[in-house]
C-alpha cells in the first residue's frame, strides 16, 4: 500500500516537472512579433535619425533574439525580443518629443 501510494506520488511529480519545462521553452512567438512591430513603428516617425543610438540598440536586440531563436534558446531569444521592444518603445519617444516645436 505505501508503496503503492508513493509510486504514484512519484509519478505525478515527474509529470508535474515536464509540464512545468515544457511551459519554460515555448517559442517566442509573440514577444518577437511585439518587438517587430514596435520597430516598425519607431521606423515610421524617423527615429533612426532622430534617436539613432536607442533605435540602433533596438535592432540590434532584435537581430541578437534572431539569432538565439535559430539556435533555439529560447529563453535568451523571448529575453532579447522583450528589450528589443523596450527599446524601439523608447526610440519612438524620443523621436517624437524631438519633432515637437
Amino acid at each position: 500500500m505505501f508503496r503503492q501510494g508513493f509510486t504514484l506520488i512519484r509519478q505525478r511529480l515527474i509529470l508535474g516537472f515536464f509540464l512545468v519545462m515544457m511551459g519554460c521553452v515555448t517559442l517566442p512567438t509573440q514577444e518577437m512579433s511585439d518587438a517587430r512591430q514596435a520597430l516598425a513603428a519607431a521606423e515610421s516617425v524617423n527615429a533612426g535619425v532622430l534617436a539613432p543610438e536607442t533605435y540602433s540598440e533596438a535592432k540590434r536586440m532584435l537581430r541578437s533574439a534572431e539569432k538565439s531563436l535559430r539556435k533555439r534558446n529560447y529563453s535568451l531569444a523571448r529575453r532579447d525580443a522583450l528589450r528589443a521592444k523596450e527599446l524601439a518603445m523608447q526610440a519612438r519617444r524620443a523621436a517624437l518629443s524631438d519633432e515637437e516645436p
